[in-house]
């Protein structure tokens, strides 16, 4: 290999080196650390967000570990029943809090045009469990986890579909988990419970960015990554050509999780 081509291999490896070192916070590559444009701010509601272990996968699309580096009053608590989980028992218990769960049903209150189920709610703290997990996992959580049952569950009206395009919503109501949060302390704001002071529109802002980001990797053709391509412009899932794949390649499908 003559000295050109050698320095020229020798640059593109410490470029793909230093794309796959990650960061630990935002737990994107460093090359494209998003935490630069994390502006996190404090709120007087305390966000608990219940992590399934399927979503604590996805360390880089995944909403929920994003929601709580924007908010410094939250916390994420991992796994599938929480019946037997201290902290969220003593949170439940405390007498100052007053929880609930951010979860759309028939028994769920929309706080979008109805005050919250109890009267008191404005004379204590709001603790909002927010579960995050895709639907399915989402109902199996709340079944399993006994003591959150008899906590009361609100939801709210969305504006528009999701603004998370790298991701295909089941339907056009649903939310991610930082778009859902950022909709409701809007609607706290309104009541008064809330000082958001337009703070909370680094949430959606910080969601656009990482959508812009994440769009402009999969459309760049000299970045490596077996996910060329997954996604157009407009946030459809683009799948691969199967001819290209024989045997029992051709029943696997590429996308974003």
């Amino acid at each position: 290999m003559n000295p050109q081509g050698y320095s020229s291999n020798k640059a593109n490896k410490k470029e793909e080196l230093l794309f796959r070192q990650l960061c630990y916070r935002c737990f994107r590559p460093k090359k494209n650390c998003l935490c630069s444009d994390i502006n996190a701010f404090d709120t007087r509601t305390r966000f608990v967000i219940l992590m399934h272990p399927k979503e604590a996968r996805k360390v880089k699309l995944g909403t929920g570990r994003l929601t709580h580096l924007c908010l410094k009053n939250s916390e994420i608590l991992l796994g599938v029943d929480f019946t037997e989980d201290q902290r969220i028992n003593r949170l439940i218990k405390d007498p100052v809090n007053y929880p609930v769960i951010l979860y759309p049903g028939e028994n769920s209150t929309d706080i979008s045009e109805f005050p919250f189920p109890d009267s008191d709610a404005d004379q204590k703290k709001i603790l909002v469990f927010v579960v995050d997990a895709s639907w399915t996992l989402a109902k199996k959580m709340l079944k399993l986890s006994t003591n959150l049952h008899d906590l009361p569950k609100i939801h709210f009206r969305p504006q528009g579909p999701s603004r998370y395009v790298i991701k295909q919503q089941p339907h056009p109501n649903c939310l991610s988990t930082i778009e859902s949060v950022y909709f409701l302390l809007q609607e706290l704001d309104k009541r008064g419970m809330e000082e958001c002071r337009e703070k909370h529109h680094s949430l959606l802002e910080f969601l656009d960015k990482i959508c812009r980001l994440q769009l402009e990797c999969t459309e760049d053709a000299s970045l490596p990554g077996y996910r060329k391509n997954a996604v157009t412009p407009s946030g459809k899932k683009r799948w691969p050509d199967k001819s290209r794949y024989p045997g029992k390649r051709q029943r696997r499908s590429v996308c974003f999780d």
